[in-house]
């Protein structure tokens, strides 16, 4: 619902972020990555407590670098399946066959796994907030998180979009990462 108070997003562009927003839940990508996101923060305290000094310091460091990649790559293995699927089925002429144009389509999704990776990276930003002395580091951490995270969705889209196909659009987005 707060879709529509942004102004920037026209009309046409928002039942296309909705869709994804809803492929999220209904593949239950929340879920699974959160799942792993707390097992990186777990293994990343067991870690840090094996330190001599600075035990809260090396944990922090180990979860905010583990739920980094853990989330990027989460977030492309959900681009490059989730396109893969909507070519496969069908779906891409029917949301095409709407008002809306190409471009407009790929930046509302783009749009879309944005809100995605901000619903993501929101229990990332608490948990390295509540370990880290500095919030001011934590936040600007965040946002660096977030226009990492926007980069590399707008490259596994690209990808994904171009090749069609779900393994290669993996491979090709992690090693530009």
């Amino acid at each position: 619902y707060f879709l529509g108070l942004c102004p920037m997003i026209s009309s046409p562009m928002t039942p296309t972020i909705r869709f994804v927003v809803l492929t999220a839940l209904r593949d239950r990508l929340f879920v699974s990555l959160l799942g792993l996101l707390a097992m990186v923060f777990c293994v990343s305290l067991y870690l840090g407590g094996g330190a001599v000094f600075e035990k809260n310091e090396m944990a922090i460091s180990f979860a905010a670098g583990g739920s980094r990649a853990a989330l990027m790559l989460g977030l492309t293995v959900f681009v490059a399946f989730h396109v893969e699927r909507i070519y496969e089925t069908r779906e891409i002429e029917a949301i095409l066959s709407r008002s809306i144009s190409r471009a407009s389509f790929i930046v509302s999704y783009w749009c879309g796994m944005v809100v995605v990776a901000l619903l993501l990276a929101l229990p990332v930003l608490l948990f390295v907030a509540g370990f880290t002395l500095s919030l001011n580091g934590a936040v600007w951490w965040s946002i660096s998180l977030v226009l990492e995270s926007c980069i590399i969705l707008a490259f596994g889209l690209f990808t994904a979009v171009t090749i069609e196909r779900a393994i290669p659009t993996i491979f090709t987005t992690v090693g530009f990462y």
